[in-house]
């Protein structure tokens, strides 16, 4: 008898260290994706319209695969799209005049996922870039920065295909396109 009280009390001081741990963990998880969010808010340029402390970052296809990939607090804004990656702390800034295109594949990057992601194809001075994020409403995402190219009338949603614009505005596009300045990675280094 003595034995299974002894196993019992074992059992449950190893249950209680662990429901402690998992709440330390717990609180710190949550305080650093406020802090990383809170970061994410305060440098957005503009009206913030949606923000995401949990999303995940398939990656930006011009710094390759071998990148660290992960969580991110995406926002976006009436002006730019800003992502701020949580380990390491890095910054991805978009004006969202220089958003191309935006797709929702299964997989970028070799990564794949069970659920559609958001793919942003945006301009830079090399050319064109994209990133990747899974989310948890991508449909929102998907009206929201379907709002601004709306006044526009280009889609940005790759879907059927419309018909074709007059000559002269793919020149007046490029045009523009080439004053744009291009997104600006940033590696926040603190102290």
């Amino acid at each position: 008898m003595s034995a299974l009280l002894a196993v019992l009390m074992t059992l449950l001081m190893t249950l209680g260290i662990a429901a402690a741990v998992l709440g330390v963990l717990f609180v710190i998880v949550r305080t650093f994706r406020s802090h990383v969010l809170g970061e994410a808010l305060m440098t957005t340029e503009g009206e913030v319209v949606l923000d995401e402390s949990m999303a995940v970052s398939l990656g930006v296809e011009s710094w390759g695969r071998t990148q660290l990939r992960g969580n991110v607090a995406l926002v976006a804004s009436r002006e730019e799209l800003v992502a701020v990656q949580w380990v390491p702390r890095r910054t991805l800034r978009i004006r969202r005049s220089d958003i191309v295109r935006i797709e929702t594949p299964m997989s970028h990057l070799g990564a794949s996922r069970a659920t559609p992601l958001l793919k942003v194809v945006f301009r830079t001075a090399e050319g064109e870039d994209s990133v990747a994020f899974q989310l948890r409403d991508l449909e929102t995402w998907v009206r929201e920065l379907e709002t601004v190219q709306e006044q526009a009338e280009t889609p940005l949603l790759r879907s059927a295909p419309r018909e074709a614009a007059p000559e002269a505005a793919p020149e007046a596009s490029l045009e523009a396109a080439s004053d744009r300045s291009s997104p600006r990675r940033e590696d926040v280094k603190q102290g």
